[in-house]
């Protein structure tokens, strides 16, 4: 590669921009690269980012299709500037970098190891599977709520733990509208064959972990959009991997646009509860 194409200039994209697409789609319409390392990529990362640190980048195009449009991003700009100008000139079509990278992102952040996702990619062989998973995991995490609420001698923090638990009922309702709504056969739902909660965590491991934390109403709205935070990043990075088809691409994404609208509905909640607490 000629080292004169390095100073050819390269587009950015505002992060309001990214974040506008996945709140209307559920997800980011192009293909979403991190350049960083991985404990940069482990800390915290932007929900359904691929890890590429930028020194593999050369030796591992062919893990991103070309014909996609990439979006890239690091901790400032530097090193996705770099990254862009390498896929541009191997024939990437539409190659863009985040403007002020991660440090001017304000939405929605994952943290965990870039290859988490890839324990539960057998989930994702038919749709009738997927399914079972994710309904799977909205009954543990409605569980999780319940043995919440029996523990708690709070009462507001009781009743709180019954409305999220009763959002996973009616997100458990939506999975089926959208199932339906995309002409598939319903399949008979079999009892949680685990305890998974959302995000891929063990139900009975996390409560003994986080339940000294579960004391206020604020703690528990901050643990929940941590919850749906962590399984919208875990559905947006298992529908980019190359085993899901189409079909299940589209499940996926369209579940993964319900996550975001419980998650906005979470942060106005979450927002509120913090203006009573500043005016009490």
């Amino acid at each position: 590669m000629p080292l004169t194409n390095f100073f050819k200039p390269t587009k950015s994209i505002t992060p309001d921009k990214v974040q506008n697409c996945m709140e209307k789609s559920g997800h980011c319409s192009s293909a979403l690269l991190d350049v960083r390392q991985p404990k940069e990529y482990e800390h915290e990362h932007i929900v359904g980012a691929k890890l590429i640190p930028l020194p593999d980048l050369v030796s591992r195009l062919t893990e991103i299709n070309t014909k996609n449009d990439v979006i890239i991003y690091c901790t400032n700009e530097v090193r996705s500037i770099v990254a862009a100008k390498v896929l541009s000139n191997n024939g990437f079509r539409e190659v863009l970098y985040i403007k002020g990278g991660i440090k001017a992102w304000g939405g929605y952040m994952a943290t965990g190891p870039h290859d988490f996702h890839m324990r539960f990619c057998k989930e994702t062989e038919t749709t009738e599977k997927l399914l079972q998973f994710v309904y799977d995991m909205e009954m543990a995490t409605s569980k999780l709520y319940l043995d919440l609420q029996k523990r708690t001698t709070d009462k507001k923090l009781a009743i709180l733990c019954e409305a999220l638990a009763g959002y996973e009922t009616d997100h458990k309702k939506q999975l089926m509208i959208i199932y339906d709504e995309m002409g598939l056969n319903i399949p008979l739902l079999k009892e949680a064959k685990n305890s998974l909660i959302k995000g891929g965590f063990i139900r009975e491991k996390f409560l003994i972990k986080n339940e000294k934390y579960l004391k206020t109403i604020h703690d528990l709205l901050s643990i929940a959009m941590m919850l749906e935070t962590q399984s919208l990043d875990l559905y947006l990075r298992l529908a980019n991997e190359p085993v899901c088809n189409n079909i299940v691409k589209e499940f996926l994404f369209r579940v993964a646009q319900e996550e975001i609208r419980h998650l906005d509905e979470l942060k106005a909640f979450l927002e509120r509860e913090s203006i009573h607490i500043s005016a009490a």
